[in-house]
């Protein structure tokens, strides 16, 4: 006899939690080992925690475990990032075994994380925000199994960040339903979360025109708002924001820097560096891109009332 949704639900939940306790343990394991030794760790060591976990059906801790794996190999200051990792790991872990305290959006957004995604159908249920929104960035990842293309919007009327998220498996395209550097009018319903990012469009975008302007704001602004949203989502990987009026300049190190009316600075990831200083002959621009509490990875400039957007290759 088929099981009805919510059994096949608790019993899905219940492989999840066993998982859960399985990372736990083996995550305690890595920090009694220290830093070091995990960084010596082969990745088979990684892969097979995660394949366990995609086994537990929870491919979004998975995720994480890849992500631990791959830090040494890919961030100058990797320490400071794991033990960051794992204190977020282990507190969505703690999040977890307390899921029916927690308030709904912080529900909906531990759920997701562990890998329990909303379905479309429900996200289309809800009252959508209409707005005009500008089209001001997008960055693809490329991973083992998958390739995610992130579009952000920025709502004219809402004030407020929207994400396209599309996938593509093996050599897919991916559908380009909005172009970055325009503007378009639409109904878009967004996901549930802590912080509400995600959004889908209910009906097909109304193209309006190009975009002119970017709302920006200073160095400490773009902090505070990111601190803000860690208060409400503590697993927040990266916050869109808009950098008004940055001087390009090179630092130590071959590193690149952007500099506010305010002597403030922000260190640029990506290769852009030599192309944004060359875009903008060394005048103060407007810099789109995001943050993710280290470095600033710019993905579009506005070069008088023109939206550039930088060459995927620099964005990476």
């Amino acid at each position: 006899m088929p099981l009805d949704q919510d059994t096949r639900a608790r019993r899905r939940e219940a492989r999840i939690s066993a998982g859960a306790d399985d990372l736990q343990r083996w995550l305690a394991d890595l920090a009694r080992a220290g830093l070091a030794e995990a960084a010596a760790r082969p990745w088979s060591s990684f892969e097979q925690m995660a394949a366990r976990l995609v086994d537990a059906q929870a491919p979004g801790l998975a995720r994480f475990v890849r992500a631990l794996g791959g830090l040494p190999h890919s961030a100058a200051d990797w320490p400071e990032r794991m033990l960051i990792d794992l204190g977020q790991l282990s507190l969505l872990l703690d999040a977890w075994r307390r899921l029916d305290a927690l308030e709904p959006d912080l529900q909906a957004e531990v759920r997701g994380l562990v890998g329990i995604n909303e379905s479309r159908e429900a996200v289309l249920s809800r009252p959508p925000v209409h707005d005009v929104w500008d089209v001001v960035g997008r960055r693809i990842l490329d991973g083992e199994r998958m390739r995610v293309q992130r579009t952000w919007l920025w709502g004219q009327r809402s004030r407020r960040w929207a994400l396209l998220l599309d996938f593509a498996v093996g050599g897919q395209s991916i559908e380009q339903r909005v172009v970055p550097g325009t503007t378009f009018e639409a109904d878009l319903c967004f996901y549930s979360g802590a912080v509400p990012l995600r959004a889908i469009p209910k009906d097909p975008p109304v193209p309006v025109g190009p975009v002119t302007l970017l709302s920006a704001q200073l160095i400490n602004g773009l902090l505070t708002s990111f601190a803000q949203a860690l208060g409400r989502n503590p697993w927040l990987e990266r916050m869109p924001g808009v950098l008004g009026k940055m001087v390009i300049q090179r630092g130590p190190r071959e590193a690149w820097w952007a500099r506010d009316e305010l002597d403030a600075t922000v260190r640029l990831s990506g290769a852009s560096g030599w192309y944004l200083l060359a875009l903008s002959g060394g005048a103060a621009v407007d810099l789109f891109g995001e943050w993710d509490g280290f470095s600033f990875r710019p993905l579009s400039a506005l070069i008088g009332e023109r939206l550039v957007v930088l060459p995927e290759l620099l964005r990476t």
